[in-house]
């Protein structure tokens, strides 16, 4: 009778349900009234009956009593059996791995998240049927995506519907109620953190010689006479970032304006921590003061496009600049002297304003003012324009000197202005002052 019910159970088990689990266990019980070695056999798939907390599923009892009394008409000790079984375990639900693992740091934004379990789960308990179940998190706001296994790998992979966020820190979720094929459920909840890699920016800056030029700014080209040689100023572009320099305009330099076009192109793209140069050449068949406006349109999230002014000036042939510097409505001849009189060793004189006029009718040009001379180091210039200086005809530029003593004496000097006035270049004005003690 136990055999016959036995059979009877397993056929109808076997013809009811399309899980693998209740086939096994048809199988099982044909195996067993065939004659095979049941109790290796029974004690090793018992383990599916099993959940994670020890306990007989209740809709399996009906078979594991139908098991139990086989081995009872046999006269095997079930007792012995439950002892020697080895399968409980092996059939508990949970995580193996995780990519990215646990509190990985730098992982690449277009990364996907994979958990490996140890059994197939059931896909019902999986987005999109169960969304609660598997979950992305950053900032505690859900990430979307799709969830799909893999039976090969028996992997569980979320794919972003777009690239994670750089430098972001984020969770991962698996709920308990993810279960098995066979019923059975993740041991507990489980969760997991990773950041993803820091973002690579690119940092644009741009030079001239040393002196850097700032999105915005003005670059005067100083002033040329017609007919003249075009003028070719040297532009230096430094990534600065951590990321690659992309120069994203066709051509990757522009130009808009009259008098100037870009020479050279740079190159491109500009790799973390290097450099390249473009040249903006400045040349007309007309005389008159001409502007533009370059462009550079780049990859910098915070300076794009990069733009700068130039400007320049073109005088007619024959026109010549005329050099004049004087302090207050009183002219000083390149190679005469200014007193400053006297100052205290370390203390400072006040600000003493110069005025460089330009008497011609061309354009004058002032390429530097520096200190020279004997003692440089006792007088100190303030209130400098930016260099080249153009200085239309009939007006001005100016500039201080100060007399900083820092020893007894009678220290001279020299403010030397460098200039494109053809029979004063360059323009000299001596200083002396006088330093006593306290």
């Amino acid at each position: 009778m136990w055999i016959s019910y036995c059979t009877i159970i397993a056929f109808m088990y076997y013809k009811t349900t399309c899980r693998a689990i209740y086939q096994r266990i048809s199988i099982l019980f044909i195996m067993l009234l065939s004659g095979c070695n049941y109790k290796s056999i029974f004690i090793y798939r018992l383990g599916y009956f099993v959940n994670d907390t020890g306990q007989m599923k209740r809709v399996h009892l009906l078979l594991v009593l139908s098991l139990t009394g086989i081995s009872l008409m046999c006269g095997s000790d079930i007792e012995l059996l439950l002892e020697e079984g080895k399968g409980f375990n092996e059939f508990i639900f949970f995580v193996i791995s995780t990519t990215p693992s646990a509190g990985e740091g730098s992982v690449p934004v277009s990364s996907e998240i994979s958990v490996v379990v140890n059994d197939y789960p059931d896909t019902d308990t999986l987005p999109p049927i169960s969304p609660d179940n598997f979950i992305v998190r950053t900032g505690g706001i859900p990430v979307s995506g799709s969830t799909a296994f893999n039976p090969v790998t028996k992997t569980i992979t979320f794919t972003p519907d777009t690239v994670l966020s750089p430098g972001t820190a984020y969770t991962v979720f698996l709920s308990r109620n993810i279960a098995s094929i066979a019923g059975v459920e993740l041991t507990a909840d489980y969760s997991f953190g990773f950041t993803t890699a820091a973002a690579s920016e690119p940092e644009f800056e741009l030079y001239r010689g040393a002196m850097p030029v700032h999105n915005g700014d003005t670059y005067d080209f100083g002033t040329i006479t017609v007919g003249d040689p075009p003028r070719d100023i040297v532009f230096t572009i430094n990534n600065t970032g951590t990321g690659p320099l992309n120069l994203m305009g066709v051509p990757y330099v522009q130009a808009a304006g009259v008098g100037f076009s870009i020479f050279d192109q740079p190159d491109h793209p500009v790799p973390a921590g290097g450099s390249t140069t473009f040249t903006v050449r400045f040349t007309s068949p007309t005389a008159g003061t001409k502007t533009a406006v370059i462009t550079v349109p780049n990859n910098d999230s915070t300076e794009n496009p990069y733009t700068f002014t130039v400007i320049g000036t073109i005088v007619a042939s024959g026109a010549v600049p005329e050099i004049n510097v004087k302090q207050g409505s009183t002219h000083y001849p390149s190679g005469t002297e200014y007193k400053f009189g006297t100052v205290y060793v370390g203390d400072s004189s006040v600000p003493v304003p110069f005025t460089i006029e330009n008497l011609g009718n061309g354009n004058l040009t002032v390429s530097s003012i520096v200190l020279g001379g004997a003692a440089p180091g006792e007088f100190l210039l303030g209130g400098l324009p930016a260099f080249p200086a153009s200085i239309l005809p009939g007006t001005s530029i100016g500039f201080t000197v100060r007399f900083i003593p820092t020893e007894k004496g009678k220290p001279a000097a020299e403010v030397q202005i460098q200039n494109d006035d053809s029979n004063e270049n360059p323009y000299i004005l001596k200083l002396e002052g006088k330093a006593k003690d306290h």
